[in-house]
């Protein structure tokens, strides 16, 4: 498993909701789910 999807795994189990690390040309984002 490469190092970007471990830490999506793992932030979305700390945190109960999902998680989405997106890798662009210089920099990325994450993205948390959320309903409200």
């Amino acid at each position: 498993m490469d190092y970007v999807a471990e830490c999506e795994k793992s932030l979305s189990k700390h945190l109960g909701r999902g998680v989405r690390i997106v890798n662009g040309k210089r920099k990325g984002r994450f993205e948390l789910e959320f309903y409200g």
